[in-house]
């Protein structure tokens, strides 16, 4: 077995509170306690991490997300006042990226990613501080789900009309192609009176003749909501069953609300699969669309020919995966069939699998197959150091 960590400096100062990579891993973002938000660029196969931008901002940044890179160096920032900073970086030049690697010195180029670098816009504030956020697939265009959390006290506080209680706004991108920005009020999702907060989002990847669909997760539950073009509004298609085990422990007033959700890669599966963490408890639905009234439904799959708008959903618990400490992330790997588990408060990694006759859909039993532990002391060293590891 392969043993080993690789710890960096990120800051000198204040508790890392996020951090978030690009799709290709080759930039982090991070923001801590004291409102600075750093980005950092390993350009070569070696661990080293270079510094490319520092911004400091007025309100405290909480949560962070890359955009794809399709629509250039684009990063979301929440704050815990409800608004969300938009930082953008130097669009890719093609000419400085061939002339340095004809040259073979590409310090011209790690000189020109450290310029042009800055916050370029402002989204409207929400009633709370930014919970949740999560860019669309491309294929949807530059588009942003925002999720707050509300309480009486911010509502007074901001007086803004954009939603009295918990809600998602979706804001839209113009000028992507000219990498000037401007961004619109594209929709709003209104959660339930009683959920508090928005604790989680997670996009359906896009497909032909299916609209879209978000997977929204609060403090109580979950559902899944699809953009109705006909009236240019979003509906829930249907909610989340909470899970026995997170229910048992609510009741023992251990708020378990659902902390992270990803959506399982379809790939021609009969069923679509999303799973979802209830503090230790991880659930794993199965998705099949409602047939409308007076009609029949041909095939399970959610994606069908001309189909452009859902009904509903059925939802299915197919399962559920117990962890020692609570799951703050989980996703699965590109094919669906492995889901990785990232426990909160210990360095584990736990891999579950499907076994059985009914793996190639996903409904048999799971079962962990693989463990990454980390090293605590690294751990305890990281925190200590507010270092990366």
């Amino acid at each position: 077995m392969h043993q080993g960590s690789r710890t960096c400096q990120i800051s000198s100062e204040g508790a890392v509170l996020d951090a978030c990579y690009t799709l290709a891993g080759d930039k982090v973002a991070t923001c801590s306690s004291t409102g600075a938000i750093q980005v950092w660029s390993c350009e070569t196969s070696e661990a080293s991490w270079d510094l490319l931008h520092v911004e400091e901002l007025p309100d405290q940044p909480t949560l962070l997300a890359w955009c794809h890179p399709e629509h250039g160096q684009v990063l979301a920032v929440g704050t815990s006042s409800g608004t969300v900073h938009i930082l953008q970086g130097p669009p890719p030049s093609s000419s400085s990226t061939s002339s340095s690697s004809e040259n073979g010195n590409s310090s011209s180029q790690q000189q020109h990613s450290r310029e042009g670098w800055g916050v370029t816009g402002k989204l409207p504030r929400g009633q709370g501080a930014v919970s949740a956020l999560a860019f669309a697939p491309r294929q949807q265009g530059l588009v942003l789900a925002v999720g707050y959390s509300s309480s009486p006290a911010a509502a007074a506080r901001l007086g803004s009309s954009l939603g009295s209680s918990s809600s998602v706004l979706l804001f839209e991108a113009a000028g992507v192609v000219r990498q000037q920005l401007q961004w619109t009020l594209l929709g709003k999702i209104q959660l339930p009176v009683e959920a508090d907060s928005c604790s989680s989002l997670c996009w359906r990847e896009a497909a032909a003749g299916l609209p879209p669909l978000l997977a929204v997760g609060h403090s109580r539950g979950g559902g899944i909501w699809a953009y109705q073009q006909p009236s240019m509004r979003w509906k829930e298609l249907c909610s989340l069953p909470i899970p026995a085990a997170a229910q048992q422990q609510q009741q023992q007033q251990q708020q378990q609300q659902l902390q992270a959700m990803h959506w399982a890669p379809a790939l021609s599966r009969p069923r679509e699969l999303l799973a979802a963490s209830f503090g230790s408890t991880v659930a794993l639905y199965s998705l099949t669309p409602a047939a409308p009234q007076n009609k029949t439904v041909s095939n399970n799959t959610l994606q069908q020919p001309g189909q452009q708008q859902l009904a509903g959903l059925q939802v299915e618990l197919v399962t559920v995966m117990e962890h020692p400490a609570p799951v703050w992330k989980l996703e699965f790997n590109m094919i669906g069939n492995t889901l990785a588990c990232s426990l909160d408060g210990m360095p584990e990694v736990w891999f579950w699998m499907p076994v059985g006759m009914q793996r190639l859909e996903g409904l048999a039993e799971w079962s962990v197959v693989s463990k990454i532990k980390g090293n605590p002391e690294a751990k305890a060293q990281a925190a200590d150091g507010h270092m990366l590891d």
